[in-house]
């Protein structure tokens, strides 16, 4: 529609528009994208006025979503949202839980990582989907990528599948649980619920957290063993193959059959045990 047109249109007395509304809707016919939504979806003055506030939104787009308008199969105006895509590239993170227990660095993408082409072993796993779907502890010496393969991993999935995402380093999972004997608002118990829950979890450095039997046996445990019963993906790294946690852990204080279930929960969450180089 023409400037002529509209203001003839927009004159018309049958639709008594106030001069307000009149700017205001010389301001949407001069929007282009939504001018091609009122021709496309063959939107009238009427309708214009019917759906003022949603033409207001369309004017003042959110940065998290934009709005248009489309017939149903009744032919009547429908408001529909679409997520913006920066928005889309954000919103994984809010997936990930208890990330006060350890930060994840989310510029470790699997795209950023195959570029660097940081580690063959690394590059390899993460360039087969079929692989890093499917849970698996990952061992090999400090400084290999490890933490940077599961974290890119996490990412991956929290991205996909809508999947709620625990990423928990040992050493600072342990640091807070005992922490947590002086703090009145958190208890352990619901830290422990989380990760059971959570749909996919990562465990990352298992091996490296001071060797604690009350640690092991009352608070790690009881998650692996849930976890195992539900077969909930669980995925592991460490500075240490599987069956040499019997040794990481042995101690006066700890039973060494008690290491052997543990140990046997862990490979039960897992199909496979990878090294780096």
């Amino acid at each position: 529609m023409k400037n002529n047109d509209l203001n003839l249109f927009l004159g018309q007395s049958e639709f008594n528009i106030d001069e307000e509304k009149q700017n205001l809707i010389k301001k949407i016919y001069q929007n282009e994208k939504i001018k091609k939504i009122i021709i496309d979806e063959n939107i009238t003055l009427l309708e214009i006025q019917n759906n003022i506030a949603t033409f207001i939104q369309m004017l003042n787009p959110n940065s998290n979503y934009f709005i248009t308008l489309k017939r149903d199969e009744n032919k009547k105006l429908k408001k529909v949202y679409f997520l913006s895509n920066e928005f889309k590239k954000q919103s994984y993170k809010n997936r990930f839980w208890l990330t006060e227990i350890t930060d994840i660095n989310y510029q470790n993408t699997k795209e950023k990582l195959l570029k660097q082409k940081y580690n063959v072993s690394v590059v390899e796993l993460l360039s087969d989907k079929n692989a890093y779907r499917v849970p698996f502890y990952l061992c090999g010496q400090s400084g290999k990528g490890k933490t940077s393969s599961l974290e890119a991993i996490a990412i991956e999935r929290a991205r996909e599948n809508n999947e709620t995402i625990a990423f928990l380093n040992l050493p600072d999972l342990y640091a807070y649980v005992f922490d947590l004997f002086n703090n009145k608002t958190t208890t352990i118990q619901s830290i422990s619920d989380k990760i059971k829950e959570v749909d996919v979890l990562f465990l990352d450095d298992i091996g490296s957290e001071t060797p604690n039997f009350w640690f092991l046996n009352t608070f790690l445990f009881p998650i692996l063993n849930y976890r195992n019963k539900l077969k909930k993906p669980t995925y592991f790294s460490s500075n240490f193959p599987q069956d040499e946690l019997l040794n990481v852990y042995k101690s006066p204080k700890i039973d060494a059959n008690f290491i052997k279930r543990l140990i046997t929960r862990i490979k039960g969450l897992v199909h496979d045990e990878l090294f780096t180089e």
